[in-house]
C-alpha cells in the first residue's frame, strides 16, 4: 500500500504531536513520509516543510535544518519560503557558540588575560543565557556582584 502525502495527513500528525508533546516522534514519521510516500495533494518539498517544524519544536535545529535544505532541493510548491525556517534553525543552532565565546571571554579575564572587558562579556553573556532560557548561573552572580560593589541599585543584572 503506498501512502498518499497530503495535508490532512500531517494534519492528524501534528494534532497528535500537540496532544502528546512528543513532537520528535512526529518529526521522524513526517520525514519518513516526505521521502517515500506519493505526493498527491502535498508536495515533498511541503512535506519537508512540516517535518522540520516539528524538528524544531523537538528542539532538534540541525535535523530541522536537513528537513529545510531537502524543500529547498526539491523545488516544489511550499506554503512558505523554506529560506525562512531554514535562517531560524540556522540561528538556533549558532546561540550556544555564541554563549561559548562569552563564557571563554570571562574566563580569560579571571586568568588574568584581559582586565578590561569582564562588565561588558558578563552582560553580554547574561542576554545570551536569558535568550536560550537557561537558568541562572555563577556568572550571573559575578555580575550581580560587581554591581553590589559599585554601590548600584539592587536589579536585574541585564540592566547593566
Amino acid at each position: 500500500m503506498v501512502v498518499a502525502l497530503s495535508g490532512e495527513l500531517f494534519d492528524a500528525i501534528e494534532l497528535m504531536a500537540a496532544r502528546t508533546g512528543n513532537h520528535k516522534r512526529a518529526a521522524v514519521r513526517m520525514s519518513r513520509l516526505a521521502v517515500q510516500a506519493s505526493p498527491s495533494g502535498m508536495s515533498r518539498a511541503e512535506a519537508h516543510m512540516r517535518a522540520g517544524e516539528q524538528w524544531l519544536l523537538a528542539d532538534e535545529p540541525a535535523t530541522a535544518a536537513d528537513e529545510f535544505r531537502a524543500a529547498i532541493a526539491d523545488a516544489g510548491p511550499t506554503l512558505d519560503d523554506p529560506r525562512v525556517p531554514l535562517a531560524r534553525a540556522m540561528f538556533v543552532l549558532s546561540r550556544p557558540s555564541a554563549l561559548d565565546w562569552a563564557t571563554a571571554g570571562v574566563e580569560a579575564y579571571l586568568r588574568g588575560e584581559d582586565r578590561a572587558e569582564l562588565p561588558l562579556l558578563l552582560r553580554l553573556r547574561y542576554r545570551i543565557r536569558v535568550d536560550l532560557g537557561l537558568a541562572e548561573d555563577d556568572y550571573d552572580k559575578m555580575l550581580d556582584s560587581r554591581r553590589a560593589q559599585r554601590g548600584l541599585r539592587d536589579g536585574p543584572a541585564a540592566g547593566v
